[in-house]
């Protein structure tokens, strides 16, 4: 498969960021709404998963990769993207592209055992994602 690269820059300045640390790592979501109404984020698989400086996961379509950082304040930031360029139905491939419009504006984060919201500069939620794993709190199992 053939691997584009897509810059997302959605960070500048107001605090030094780290690779991903603490919350995130280990984790693992499943996108279950979204602030974009047009679209139910549900009938798609759209997924993160944070290792201790990375995301991944599938857009609908595609896979992605790439990495990320946040701060103790949880502030957030999606560096460059590799992703697959696999093509999908028209409602697919809109889903994909309205997850990393939405993705792209994403600055802070919040986290709980079953949740995982991303918020844009003014504290709206972005993307809300639900664990995949009910009762790990996102976390993997170690086996």
């Amino acid at each position: 498969l053939l691997i584009s690269t897509l810059s997302i820059f959605v960070f500048n300045g107001c605090e030094s960021l780290v690779p991903g640390e603490g919350e995130l790592v280990g984790t693992e979501w499943r996108l279950s709404a979204w602030s974009d109404s047009s679209i139910d984020p549900s009938q798609f698989t759209i997924t993160a998963d944070f290792d201790e400086s990375h995301i991944s996961g599938t857009s609908a379509v595609n896979y992605y990769s790439g990495p990320y950082v946040v701060t103790a304040s949880c502030l957030f930031s999606v560096g460059q993207l590799q992703m697959t360029t696999m093509g999908g139905s028209e409602e697919a491939m809109r889903a994909e592209s309205t997850y990393f419009e939405l993705l792209w504006q994403v600055c802070k984060f919040t986290v709980n055992q079953t949740t995982l919201t991303l918020l844009d500069a003014f504290n709206n939620e972005l993307l809300i994602f639900s664990s995949k794993e009910v009762g790990l709190g996102g976390r993997k199992r170690v086996q």
